[in-house]
């Protein structure tokens, strides 16, 4: 092998435009063919990033072996009548079922229990109970998991469903790989057991003259879906490791700061880096949530650890009216208020406001606000292509768009609008835009975040009870996963950084000491 590194990147030291670079230099001076590179990633978004890099669109020839790692395996279940599971086929899976499934152990598909289960036992390659186990943190009884796991099993084979992790596996044993002389792996700290599988059959081709694997094992924050750190530490031992200094999206004190968090993980590659940044980054610590500018009009990103301390944030963040958007784990988008009522006040406002609106804004609008001819067909009838005015609409359904908004809403029977009908007003009435689809503030789960980055951040420094639970555990692997996971948390801000502490929370992390050695060193320096 001509060349075989190990690449570790802390944050914003540019591990990714590090491997990009490699594939222009193979590509332009070594006369490498892309045909023969093979570049896996974990995200779409992570691939059409390296693309725009080389300056290449999706199906540009020769590049299909850049990928995620599900597309480049995908291939190989293709041709089979097998389809990809979908959140369709759960949902009448657990219609079937007895008892409500989606009820007892999550009603969204991909953060239902029993998918987790059922997938971290395979791509990990444990015993269904092991992952069960690890899991587990609501008190669920084996007996009835191991029942709907194994329905939910057979369902997709009488059916001839696959999902994302049968696509790896299926290609590990039919084994068709193509012989690549250069190989990538970007963000491998959080690749799983079935995921190296891939990379060391890719390897035993006996064809790759060039390895590139790149990650941060302080950033491992993935284990619950079944990323394993301790791989990317301990395979290709004979790699040359490469560490990256500098940061190109912290501040030193930030740096400084979050620094003394990893040291507390004990099984970590040591790395030391540094800022390029000029300017100083502000850092504070507080137990107030209205002291910090949220409403300056500049970019923010609060982070959470999960979903019962969300909710709490949430609660305040609409207490001071504040418009946000809310980014789940898995990347899933949502605003404070349903998406069928900000369509039925935005069609309000437009008609008001003399603008034209379509038949499909007006029965969004339709199924909230009754008129008073309400004719169904009447509406149905609307042309699709004819755009309306307030006065065509006045004519036909007798609808008065002369009256306040709260007035023309004021029947609404929906219980969401029951429910955060003051909190609309509020906002609307303090100025706030509450139809953009990028509202200054974001609120995340840290593991939403992850590759992320902001101008201003919030993390709140409490946790939830299981996460407490490991972070006092004994066991190094799950306190390290506490760990690593406020490590990312605290590496996200370009400019400005509040810890928060809320005080109607029980669990937290250890900031106060952190803090403490932080004004120790600063003071020595």
């Amino acid at each position: 092998m001509q060349e075989a590194n190990k690449i570790f990147g802390p944050p914003g030291t540019g591990k990714t435009n590090y491997l990009i670079n490699k594939v222009l230099d193979l590509r332009d001076n070594k006369h490498v063919s892309p045909s023969d590179i093979c570049y896996i990633t974990f995200t779409n978004k992570g691939i059409d990033e390296v693309r725009d890099r080389l300056g290449v669109v999706k199906k540009t020839e020769g590049y299909e072996s850049f990928a995620t790692i599900h597309g480049l395996c995908n291939k190989y279940i293709k041709g089979e009548k097998s389809r990809l599971v979908n959140s369709s086929d759960f949902e009448y899976w657990a219609s079937k079922e007895r008892g409500d499934v989606k009820k007892e152990y999550g009603s969204d598909f991909d953060n239902n229990f029993i998918i987790q289960v059922y997938n971290l036992q395979r791509v990990s390659n444990i015993k269904l109970t092991d992952a069960f186990m690890k899991l587990n943190e609501r008190n669920y009884k084996w007996k009835h998991v191991e029942y709907y796991v194994d329905s939910w099993h057979k369902y997709k084979e009488n059916n001839d469903l696959h999902d994302f992790t049968d696509q790896i596996l299926h290609a590990l044993k039919v084994d068709q790989f193509q012989n690549y002389k250069a190989v990538f792996l970007d963000e491998a700290q959080d690749s799983s057991w079935c995921q190296w599988q891939v990379i060391k059959k890719l390897m035993d081709k006996g064809s790759v003259e060039y390895l590139y694997i790149a990650g941060d094992d302080d950033q491992a924050i993935f284990d619950w879906n079944g990323g394993e750190v301790q791989y990317f530490l301990n395979l290709f031992k004979s790699c040359e490791s490469i560490k990256l200094t500098k940061s190109y999206r912290l501040t030193q004190e930030h740096i400084d700061f979050a620094n003394i968090v990893s040291s507390e993980i004990r099984m970590r590659e040591p790395k030391k880096y540094i800022s390029t940044k000029q300017e100083s980054g502000e850092l504070f610590y507080t137990d107030r949530f209205v002291p910090i500018p949220l409403d300056n009009g500049e970019s923010w990103t609060i982070m959470v650890t999960g979903s019962r301390i969300m909710d709490e944030i949430k609660g305040i963040l609409m207490h001071r009216r504040l418009w946000f958007k809310q980014i789940t784990a898995r990347g899933y988008v949502h605003y404070p208020v349903g998406a069928k009522i900000i369509s039925a006040l935005k069609c309000y406002f437009d008609l008001q406001a003399n603008k034209y609106v379509s038949k499909s804004e007006l029965l969004i609008y339709r199924t909230l606000v009754k008129p008073k001819n309400f004719k169904p067909k009447q509406w149905e009838s609307l042309d699709p292509d004819q755009l309306y005015t307030a006065k065509q609409l006045e004519e036909m359904f007798g609808l008065d768009f002369s009256v306040s908004w709260i007035s023309h809403f004021s029947e609404i029977k929906n219980p969401e609008w029951q429910k955060k009908q003051k909190y609309i007003k509020d906002c609307i009435e303090k100025g706030v835009d509450i139809f953009t689809k990028m509202p200054k503030i974001e609120l995340s789960t840290i593991h939403g975040m992850k590759g992320g980055e902001d101008d201003n951040t919030v993390l709140v420094g409490n946790m939830e009870q299981p996460f407490y639970r490991k972070y006092n555990n004994n066991n190094t692997n799950e306190r390290d996963s506490i760990i690593r996971m406020f490590y990312v948390g605290c590496t996200r801000a370009k400019k400005r950084m509040y810890i928060y502490m809320c005080p109607d929370l029980p669990y937290r992390f250890e900031f106060d000491k952190v803090f403490r050695k932080y004004r120790d060193r600063k003071e020595v320096a």
